[in-house]
C-alpha cells in the first residue's frame, strides 16, 4: 500500500456552532487521489462550553458538487477543552470508492465555540 503524501489541508481560526468551513480547493484533487486517509487534528485557542469539532470527508465527481462520503465523518462530535490544546484523528478506510476530487467539512459544535483548527491527512493507496 503505497503511501501518497502527508498535507496540512487545514489551518483556520473558526468560530460559530454548525458553520461550516472547507480545506482550500487546492486540495481537492489530491485528497481524490487516495483510497484511504488518516485524518489528525490539532486544536488550540479553544474557547466556548462543551465545544465538539466534527470532521467530514466529502467527495465529488465534478469538484463542484460535493457529497459526504462516510455515512459518519471521521471526527465525529470530539470534545475540545476550552483553554487547552487538544488533537483527536479519524480514518477512511477505503471501503467506500472515492471520486477525482474531495475536501474537508469542519464545522464546531457547543456553545459560542472558537478555535484554531489545523488538520493533516495522509493518504494512501490501495
Amino acid at each position: 500500500m503505497p503511501h501518497l503524501f502527508q498535507e496540512w489541508v487545514f489551518d483556520e481560526y473558526l468560530e460559530g456552532a454548525n458553520t461550516a468551513y472547507y480545506s482550500s480547493q487546492d486540495f481537492n484533487a489530491l485528497l481524490g487521489s487516495a483510497d484511504k486517509m488518516f485524518l489528525g487534528a490539532i486544536a488550540d485557542t479553544v474557547t466556548g462550553s462543551s465545544v465538539t469539532v466534527t470532521v467530514d470527508l466529502e467527495v465529488s465527481g465534478d469538484g463542484r458538487n460535493f457529497v459526504s462520503k462516510l455515512g459518519t465523518p471521521p471526527i465525529n462530535a470530539q470534545a475540545l477543552t476550552s483553554g487547552a490544546a487538544g488533537g483527536a484523528a479519524g480514518y477512511d478506510l477505503g471501503t467506500t470508492p472515492s471520486l477525482g476530487f474531495a475536501r474537508l467539512k469542519v464545522t464546531l459544535g457547543g456553545s459560542t465555540p472558537k478555535a484554531h483548527l489545523r488538520v493533516a491527512v495522509s493518504g494512501r493507496s490501495t
